[in-house]
């Protein structure tokens, strides 16, 4: 599940240095007071609209090392801190203390290997920020500071998610099928001008070979084969011309539809 969600977002709009401070705040809270400074972090976090830096990604981490450490998960605590230490080393080397045991659980984490990275799949168009950085792929097993930015650049989503929890609109999502009325009213366009191309060029290729074959008669004089072929290019001419008409007709009604369904 994600460690920050299902919140109540307040003060939205959230600058980066807003958050910062809020952040702040939090790292200096005591005792019951933690608790209220971070869910105050938590939900400013998701309100962002600024591209967030590597420092304070680190700090996130921190804080939550930190509220996991009151809970005694020191497993999520070491997650964290490696997560931080990828993120900016100096962060916790500002905020350790000598001695504590979170100081401990710090080392532990530098002591571990460091983890593959998953590729991550974007919608199209669309990149991410992994902990503070433009990426495309994030640590194996590792909590992480997501943003998720449109093509714009505007901040489409911020969280910080669990090792193995994948935020909303990071899977590759599917094109929409396209309607059956749209594709009908779509080959009906292509289909009637390709009817319509073939009517008109047939009928004015016959017209054109009635006017040569016209020409012929009168130098030669009448002929009665040359009447006949003359109402038989007639025939066919004035057939592809009503196709002709009729395809244009149909063609132009397809597409007024198509533009008027779309608008």
């Amino acid at each position: 599940m994600l460690l920050l969600s299902g919140l109540v977002l307040a003060d939205c709009p959230a600058t980066d240095a807003q958050l910062q401070e809020t952040a702040a705040t939090a790292l200096q809270a005591r005792g019951e007071a933690f608790e209220p400074a971070l869910s105050a972090v938590e939900a400013q976090l998701q309100c962002v609209t600024e591209p967030l830096p590597p420092s304070l990604a680190a700090t996130l981490h921190y804080l939550a090392a930190l509220r996991a450490f009151r809970a005694r998960n020191l497993g999520i605590v070491v997650d964290h801190l490696q997560a931080a230490q990828l993120a900016d080393g100096a962060v916790l080397d500002a905020v350790l203390i000598d001695g504590h045991a979170l100081s401990d659980l710090a080392a532990e984490a530098h002591g571990r290997t460091r983890p593959e990275r998953v590729v991550l799949t974007l919608q199209e168009g669309r990149y991410v920020r992994v902990d503070g950085r433009v990426a495309t792929t994030r640590a194996a097993g590792l909590p992480a500071v997501i943003q998720i930015l449109d093509p714009d650049g505007a901040i489409a989503w911020t969280d910080l998610v669990g090792g193995e929890d994948e935020p909303p609109f990071l899977l590759l999502a599917p094109p929409p099928p396209i309607p059956l009325y749209r594709e009908v009213e779509t080959w009906g366009v292509l289909g009637g001008l390709v009817l319509s191309g073939t009517a008109w060029g047939i009928s004015l290729g016959t017209r054109a070979k009635m006017s040569r074959l016209a020409a012929e008669s009168q130098v030669g004089g009448p002929h009665p084969e040359a009447e006949s072929e003359l109402e038989r290019l007639s025939r066919r001419t004035n057939t592809w011309g009503y196709v002709g008409q009729a395809s244009t007709v149909a063609t132009a009604g397809f597409g007024v539809v198509l533009v008027v369904s779309r608008w």
